[in-house]
């Protein structure tokens, strides 16, 4: 069979149009539970608006939008697993003050609060995903980059957070020191309200008083402090009556003597009241003219939860993320491939299932024995495709692999109408046949006892008919069915698999497992056996049979007998892999450790190399310093060849930890290395270039290092002749170029600490002038003059440019106007 050739983009995105809110795709969902598994990511969700998210989404049918929706999942699977929670809270509803502030209402504290709270949780949310994409302060890394675009729409709102907060208590009231006039008044409250207390309590405490008093407690009545007098003797306490009691045995009544301080207490507390009043309505101003940044921020944030919602319910259910077809262009074939996936909604005790469909067999019949699991082998392969096309990643193993459909069909279940007088096989059918009518070939139809309801025969015939249309059309179709003669039909057929479930033939239980490749068998005269029928009528029964049917029934109970062993094997395989992964994931952890020690090692004796190479040029500089000062210099250059010498020597280096497997122009060399014929410390003279110099370094090719004055070269052992004069070079002696075309070299005089780099060239100088430096420093000089000229001032850059990132060098300046000016640049050393 031919598949119907895939409609265009254009078709498919005007045909995913007219179908977005179709009832049967609506109908469908519901069968399979879907809302159920919504409501668990709604439970999910920490953020109010968020919640109304997730409770209003739906199953994407585009490839790429199901990719984007997945690819902030696995972001978010990725930002919990490396740094946690987001840390956004807040189950109230922000929009409903923040509309109110908006419009010219005024905010309670509480309100205040909750909003200050939100707009925290939001920007720690923020900085949470912005830690991951830039950890410690490195370069951002493009691990969650959708999930920053998102957490980057979220505004700075914390300058309006510190002022609201610091002005209110964790209960919302405003606090004395909210502004200087509000704790003035309530202070001036406070001494007012104390005062007609203790006037209150004076004339209570009056002998005079206390046979017309109820009871000597101060009451308050319309704001005002009274006492509570019998009325018959309300005469004798003068004052002003504010209330009488429901029996009129008790007038309350405000004494004279407190008016004034009563007054005071109210004056105080209105302007209070109003302060109170003038700094919330001023916070609520505050909030109205940020609420732009708030409204934009809360959206990006309940859109950042959503999609963290996402990944908490996919990690709680142990999802993966099954691999999809994106197009042409994708090297990935468009198979439907599930590996030991669960029901999500029967948690542990779910049983694994396995389907298998490809580009050629689309459809699969799942037959055998009632309550043996092949209506929820139906919903677990719905269930997963509506899951991974709204962006949860499903209870699978990883190498799964789902097509995105444009819509998911399903009849499940008993559809009769008593009302409408019709029956189950007509309700079915009518279902059916819209299915058929919506169904494409990137639609998956999941049909429940297809053909029952009516005449085996009959029935048979239709399932096998709708069955043929549908996979004819290219629909992804999966059905449940007893009829033999359908699961015999799908055997045949090009673009059909079979599928079973089975009874435990010891228990005649349920274990509904799903086994591919193979018809179910009905169970039907075990159950019926198991359940009591009499064995006569069982034996009868049997005669009846098709002979034909039994040697049917005895093939399939020899090919499950056959895969149980098989499958007993497949699991000791399994297991004895799992062993041996275990033990190579051992030996690798072993093997690197091993090899982090080894590095440790090695980095602890280079620690020693360096600290051991310091101690050296410290005792060269000494020595230098001490030639200089005793005029012993030949001396102090044999004591620095020695030196040498022994930090080259093979037993030095191999006590000190080096590794001699490593080239490093520090390495020691065998005497098989280097030249026989010359050793560090000897003057040669290279008569090709006309130099003469001191040999510094001999390196495992036989180049020698040559130090001419201030000028390093390499040079081959035949190039040289070895000097046997051991005097010390003189300033005649200072190599000059033969060739009149090359720019003369450096002039050094040492008594004067100068340096002449005139007519040199920027990158001759950037080894001169450090070796003149250290020279310089090993003699003891304080202070160096270098010579460069004026000229287009390239020079002298390079030459300040150097000496500033020269470690002995403290500062340096332009020499003064009677001693070379600009053309000279005097460097003080440390």
């Amino acid at each position: 069979m031919t598949l119907p050739v895939a409609r265009t983009e254009s078709e498919q995105s005007q045909r995913l149009s007219v179908h977005a809110s179709d009832p049967m795709l609506l109908e469908a969902e519901r069968l399979l539970e879907f809302d159920r598994v919504r409501e668990m990511l709604a439970g999910e969700a920490r953020f109010y608006m968020s919640r109304e998210i997730v409770q209003e989404s739906r199953p994407a049918r585009r490839s790429e939008d199901v990719a984007r929706l997945q690819d902030e999942t696995a972001e978010g699977v990725y930002l919990l697993n490396s740094k946690g929670d987001i840390g956004l809270a807040g189950m109230r509803d922000p929009r409903v003050p923040l509309r109110r502030a908006m419009l010219g209402g005024v905010l309670n504290g509480s309100e205040l609060l909750m909003l200050c709270g939100i707009f925290h949780s939001m920007w720690v949310a923020r900085m949470t995903v912005m830690a991951v994409a830039c950890p410690r302060g490195l370069a951002r890394e493009e691990n969650v980059p959708r999930l920053v675009e998102m957490a980057s729409q979220v505004r700075d709102l914390r300058a309006v957070r510190s002022e609201i907060v610091a002005a209110l208590s964790d209960s919302g009231d405003v606090l004395d020191s909210a502004t200087p006039r509000l704790g003035q008044l309530r202070e001036r409250a406070r001494a007012a309200y104390q005062r007609a207390m203790r006037i209150l309590e004076r004339i209570a405490s009056r002998d005079a008083f206390r046979s017309v008093l109820q009871s000597n407690v101060i009451a308050s009545r319309n704001d005002r402090l009274v006492l509570e007098v019998k009325s018959s003797d309300r005469g004798v306490l003068p004052g002003i009556i504010h209330d009488v009691s429901s029996s009129g045995q008790t007038a309350f009544i405000e004494p004279f003597q407190v008016v004034d301080a009563t007054n005071d207490w109210r004056q105080s507390a209105y302007e209070a009241e109003k302060e109170e009043e003038r700094i919330l309505r001023k916070f609520s101003r505050t909030i109205a003219t940020h609420s732009e940044d708030a409204m934009a921020s809360m959206q990006a944030a309940a859109n950042l939860d959503a999609v963290v919602a996402r990944a908490r319910l996919s990690l709680k259910i142990g999802g993966i993320r099954p691999r999809i077809n994106l197009g042409s262009d994708s090297n990935l074939q468009n198979n439907l491939l599930l590996i030991e996936a669960r029901h999500p909604l029967l948690g542990n005790d779910a049983v694994p299932i396995s389907v298998r469909l490809d580009e050629k067999r689309r459809g699969l019949v799942i037959t055998g024995p009632n309550t043996g699991g092949k209506t929820v082998a139906l919903k677990t392969l719905g269930l997963m495709a509506l899951m991974h096309q709204a962006g949860i990643q499903i209870p699978a193993r990883e190498a799964s692999q789902l097509p995105v459909f444009d819509g998911v069909y399903a009849d499940i279940g008993d559809a009769q109408s008593i009302d409408r007088s019709v029956s189950t096989f007509s309700s079915h059918m009518e279902r059916v046949i819209k299915i058929i009518d919506r169904a494409s070939d990137q639609s998956l139809v999941l049909l429940d006892e297809l053909g029952t309801g009516t005449d085996p025969e009959e029935g048979s015939a239709l399932a096998r008919a709708i069955l043929d249309r549908l996979v004819k059309d290219g629909a992804w179709t999966c059905i449940t069915t007893h009829h033999r003669q359908v699961s015999e039909f799908a055997a045949t057929h090009d673009n059909l698999a079979n599928a079973s479930v089975e009874l435990d033939p010891e228990t005649m239980l349920p274990n509904y497992r799903l086994i591919m490749d193979l018809p179910g068998q009905s169970y039907a005269m075990q159950v019926a056996q198991r359940l009591g029928l009499g064995q006569d009528i069982l034996d009868h029964a049997e005669t009846m049979l098709d002979p034909l049917r039994s040697q049917t029934e005895s093939l399939l109970k020899s090919l499950q007998r056959e895969r149980d062993n098989v499958r007993e094997i497949q699991e000791l395989a399994v297991r004895d892999r799992a062993s041996a992964e275990k033990l190579r994931n051992d030996a690798e952890e072993n093997l690197a450790q091993s090899e982090r020690e080894r590095e440790k090692s090695i980095e602890q004796a280079r620690d020693q190399l360096k600290q051991e190479a310091q101690r050296i040029r410290r005792q060269l500089r000494r020595l230098m310093r001490e030639a200089e000062r005793d005029h012993t210099w030949q001396e102090a250059r044999q004591s620095a060849a020695e030196v040498i010498r022994n930090v080259n020597s093979a037993d030095w280096l191999q006590e000190s930890g080096g590794d001699r497997s490593k080239p490093m122009s520090a390495q020691p060399k065998t005497p098989t290395d280097r030249p026989s014929q010359f050793s560090i410390g000897d003057t040669v003279r290279v008569e090709s270039l006309g130099l003469t110099g001191e040999i510094v370094e001999i390196d495992r090719d036989d180049r020698v290092v040559i130090l001419a004055g201030t000028m390093r070269f390499q040079a081959r052992p035949h190039m040289m002749t070895l000097v046997e004069s051991s005097a010390p070079m003189t300033a005649h002696d200072e190599p000059q170029s033969r060739s009149s075309a090359t720019p003369r070299m450096s002039r050094i005089s040492d008594a004067a600490g100068d340096l002449d780099v005139r007519g040199s060239r920027v990158h001759m100088v950037e080894s001169m002038i450090p070796q003149f430096i250290d020279r310089a420093f090993m003699q003891g000089l304080t202070s160096v003059r270098i010579i460069h000229g004026e000229g287009s001032g390239a020079l002298r850059h390079a030459v300040r440019d150097i000496l500033s990132r020269e470690s002995h060098v403290e500062t340096f300046q332009p020499a003064p106007r009677n001693a070379g000016g600009d053309g000279v640049t005097i460097a003080i050393l440390t």
